[in-house]
């Protein structure tokens, strides 16, 4: 049984879209009739290399079943020999000879075992396998499904319902801020909702940016999901910082309310002009039976200058909280208070479209100009100069549209129309004597 076929996802990479289910594959493991079986052993087996059940990793781990394979590996269930515990095994089967994967795999390690939080994916361990040729990351085993699976069976979600999930997504981001790390990739994909435990909790911090990792590419390059990404993180993913994730978090919940992006856009570049000019449709033309609160805040959290969003994930929580009208109950001090409708109105003034605003009844104020950004010249691109000239010169010629709507050029084009015919009558009346 696949992980999406029991609901059991144990990683950034056991997600719908970038899992290939499959069953488990026989190996070398042999049935010896009624005497006692010895573990298998590690091996490379012929074409791809996977692990078959009772396979036993790092003399630590016994396979169970083989729940998917994502970009960079196999992920199975297995069991802790010593405490036989199920986990979840993540292992680089095939990008481990990558430099960028396994430094991506390596990263995430790290950064788990660093980052102890009940709303991320907890680490159980992590090593070699192979005589040292494959790294693998052990994990908690999670029963449930990710917010991208919920939204997909049960439609758009009504705001109570986000509420402990918005919660636990930012107490897991202040964590990780805390400890100099930002996600960088959080999507819907990225936040599982368990069945048992808190209501979300965040994975794959493959992609992270922490003050001691490395660069996972080269300058230039996109890194992250483009619909989730602030603007400065287009520009340069290296120098993000924590507000790239309050920004992803408020994509994130405005499509589990309206079941879409906020973004209209046809194409990529028209999705990246989009981001970095801050054009969002606004929430309450797809669900006005929402407070128009709730526009506020995730305009807030969406806006395109990062000094004009929340400085806290927890501030976006309280705020998306007191909008929907739950109460948040939680140790004093762990959760900030939320902000006066006034105040919040007037920190959007600057950097939420008019839209936005208007909705909330509030009279819109003179915003900041969003950032020029460079488009091709549509008519050269499609076709050439050539075209590009002829469409200049008809765009020259006169509308006999606007003559009409215009009684002076009318009249005047009538007069010469009938001195020219006049004029006509008058040279064949002397031509004909």
């Amino acid at each position: 049984m696949s992980g999406e076929e029991d609901g059991r996802t144990p990683s950034g990479d056991a997600m719908p879209g970038d899992i290939t289910p499959g069953e488990p594959t026989s190996g070398d493991v042999r049935d010896e009739g009624p005497l006692p079986e010895a573990p298998a052993r590690e091996s490379f087996p012929e074409g791809e290399l996977v692990f078959a059940p009772g396979t036993e990793v790092a003399d630590t781990y016994r396979i169970d079943a083989h729940l998917g394979a994502g970009a960079m590996g196999e992920v199975y269930r297995a069991t802790e020999l010593e405490s036989g515990q199920p986990v979840a095994l993540k292992v680089l089967l095939k990008g481990r000879k990558d430099p960028a994967l396994r430094e991506r795999f390596e990263r995430e390690q790290a950064i788990l075992e660093r980052i102890d939080h009940a709303a991320i994916v907890d680490y159980r361990g992590h090593g070699l396998a192979m005589d040292g040729e494959v790294p693998w990351l052990a994990m908690e085993l999670l029963e449930g499904e990710t917010l991208r699976e919920r939204v997909e069976r049960r439609g758009r979600l009504d705001p109570e319902e986000l509420v402990p999930i918005a919660v636990a997504c930012s107490s897991a981001l202040e964590a990780a801020h805390e400890a100099g790390v930002v996600h960088r990739d959080l999507k819907p994909d990225h936040i599982f909702l368990p069945r048992i435990g808190p209501a979300a909790k965040l994975l794959d911090f493959g992609l992270s940016l922490s003050a001691t990792s490395k660069k996972l590419t080269a300058t230039g390059m996109v890194i992250g999901t483009p619909r989730y990404m602030a603007p400065e993180q287009i520009a340069s993913a290296h120098t993000a910082g924590a507000s790239v994730d309050v920004y992803a978090l408020g994509v994130v919940l405005y499509e589990a309310l309206v079941g879409d992006s906020p973004f209209v856009a046809a194409d990529h570049g028209q999705l990246l002009g989009a981001i970095l000019q801050g054009r969002t449709e606004p929430l309450t033309m797809h669900r006005p039976d929402l407070n128009p609160d709730l526009e506020l805040v995730l305009a807030k959290a969406m806006a395109p200058q990062p000094e004009h969003r929340y400085d806290r994930p927890m501030k976006l929580a309280a705020d998306f909280a007191a909008a929907a009208g739950v109460r948040i109950s939680a140790p004093e001090g762990t959760i900030p208070a939320a902000s006066p409708r006034e105040s919040l109105l007037a920190d959007l003034r600057n950097s939420t479209p008019p839209d936005a605003i208007r909705a909330s009844g509030a009279t819109p104020a003179p915003s900041v100009p969003a950032p020029a950004i460079p488009q091709p010249e549509r008519a050269t691109f499609a076709t050439g100069e050539r075209e590009t000239g002829r469409a200049a010169r008809a765009s020259d010629r006169p509308s006999f549209a606007r003559m009409r709507r215009d009684p002076l050029v009318l009249a005047s084009v009538l007069v010469l129309a009938v001195g020219a015919v006049a004029l006509g009558a008058l040279v064949a009346y002397a031509l004909l004597r």
